[in-house]
């Protein structure tokens, strides 16, 4: 059976491989407060800039057979935060980068984009997406 750290680390290999600049944690840093200052989002690699994904457990379906025997069936959400800046064409940038981390996450059903917005995060504005993605354990 697959643990929840062994599928974050197998999703974070894959977003890595297509979002090179971006920073990834596999823990919410901002906890409940996604709209606080974004500051633990800044990517060294993207010039200190807002740059990152989140991946984290979000639920988990439980299902038992006639013979009891359980299936595990644990949802996924990904966040990702990209600074905004029209000048540099962030919003293509964002969504080209988004389409790619949708394609690379290995999923039962694909991953599932909920939300892609911009919005305030502390004094700056972001580009953000909510997805989300199941695995089956057992």
């Amino acid at each position: 059976m697959e643990s929840d750290a062994t599928i974050k680390a197998a999703v974070r290999v894959e977003i890595v491989a297509v979002a090179p600049l971006a920073t990834v944690f596999d823990i919410n840093p901002l906890g409940r407060q996604d709209g606080e200052w974004p500051g633990i989002l800044r990517s060294e690699a993207d010039q200190g800039r807002a740059h990152a994904w989140i991946i984290t457990r979000k639920a988990i379906e439980v299902r038992r057979s006639l013979s009891q025997a359980k299936q595990l069936k644990p949802t996924y959400a990904l966040l990702g935060f990209h600074w905004y800046d029209d000048r540099l064409g962030s919003e293509a940038l964002f969504n080209a980068e988004l389409d790619a981390v949708v394609q690379a996450v290995t999923s039962d059903a694909g991953v599932q984009v909920t939300t892609i917005d911009v919005g305030p995060f502390g004094a700056e504005h972001l580009h953000f997406a909510v997805c989300e993605f199941t695995k089956t354990v057992c």
